[in-house]
């Protein structure tokens, strides 16, 4: 979209384009995963669940994309463990200040003291979201090693073509203006939010997209990262074209 001068407006084609690309993509992939579903199943229900494993095994032979897969896991826990210790000390700290600055009172003393139940929920699902982490990261571990794969050596694998691809693109957003720049990123913003089914951040609605497919706890999180690295292939491809017809 960039390619073709765009900016904020994208053709409806462009729009289209990109879309239909990224549905193709994650569509695909879980039609593979279905075939391994089926042909590792003794069930003759068709509407079995495809399981994280089943994803991995269409996925297999590409160790960069599982290697970046894990790495976004990894700095997303990272940063949803960072956030929630943020948002306990940022409470800790107002706390204190409302302690020296004597301005407590007992409308303050009641909500710290006498609603018991509303913090033991909120600790709850803090211990919810904190075993839903591990689980994320320990299912992909496991997906990794049902495919014979090394975890270590995925993770750490060095995907010199992407990271070619990545210095390239770098590349042309640092010689861009802040104008130039401004455009190069609402043309790839502008494809998901011009779009009902992302305008929302709920889940359903990206899963209703694709049709509602059967699948099993986790595999969203692998087709929504499928989705971003597809966006992400268009952008470099759009960037490369740009500058091989100037």
């Amino acid at each position: 979209m960039f390619a073709n001068g765009d900016g904020k407006r994208p053709f409806d084609r462009n729009v289209k384009l990109v879309t239909d690309l990224v549905k193709n993509e994650v569509i695909s992939l879980l039609q593979k995963a279905s075939c391994v579903s089926s042909s590792a199943s003794l069930s003759a229900d068709k509407k079995q669940k495809i399981k994280l494993e089943d994803v991995f095994v269409a996925l297999s032979e590409h160790t960069g994309l599982l290697s970046r897969l894990i790495a976004y896991a990894e700095a997303r826990v990272e940063l949803a463990r960072f956030a929630r210790s943020a948002n306990v000390a940022c409470k800790r700290s107002g706390c204190l200040k409302d302690e020296e600055s004597g301005e407590s009172s007992e409308e303050n003393s009641d909500e710290e003291y006498s609603e018991p139940e509303e913090k033991d929920s909120g600790q709850n699902d803090k211990r919810k979201r904190e075993i839903a982490d591990d689980q994320l990261l320990s299912a992909l571990k496991s997906a990794v090693k049902y495919v014979s794969l090394d975890f270590e050596k995925v993770r750490d694998y060095v995907d010199e073509k992407h990271q070619l691809h990545t210095k390239n693109l770098l590349e042309v957003i640092r010689d861009l203006s802040n104008e130039d720049y401004q455009a190069f990123s609402a043309a790839r913003q502008a494809t998901f939010q011009r779009q009902k089914f992302l305008k929302s951040s709920k889940a359903p609605n990206f899963l209703a997209w694709l049709g509602n497919p059967p699948i099993g706890e986790n595999v969203e999180f692998v087709l929504a990262f499928v989705a971003k690295e597809t966006v992400l292939q268009i952008v470099r491809d759009a960037v490369e074209i740009r500058n091989a017809v100037r």
